[in-house]
């Protein structure tokens, strides 16, 4: 069982090699745009009082990985919603291959 962990659909992600594998590949954070995440929120589960915290900072990339050809964000989703709330239009995003997706999916 990994540190950390997403769950979505029947698949798990090790969202902590996830992390691991991006650290130490220094890849590229790229913006990605709120509206095209609006139609999956309602589908994960995520505390949104803590969501709203002041501590819960916009400026940390969400991880998003490749999922039957979509881009799936595995971590972030407490991000993505104070965002959302926020009317924040982009948020930072550092996207796995279609290989790491597979390889942090347990």
């Amino acid at each position: 069982m990994a540190e950390e962990e997403f769950e979505f659909d029947g698949d798990t992600y090790d969202v902590s090699a996830a992390k691991k594998l991006l650290k130490d590949k220094n890849r590229r954070v790229v913006n990605i745009a709120t509206d095209a995440l609006k139609r999956m929120a309602p589908t994960v589960s995520i505390s949104k009082r803590k969501a709203l915290r002041p501590e819960i900072d916009l400026a940390v990339p969400i991880i998003v990985a490749i999922r039957r050809g979509r881009k799936l964000p595995i971590d972030g989703w407490h991000r993505i919603y104070k965002a959302l709330k926020n009317g924040i239009k982009t948020l930072p995003a550092q996207i796995l291959t279609v290989e790491e997706s597979r390889e942090v999916l347990e």
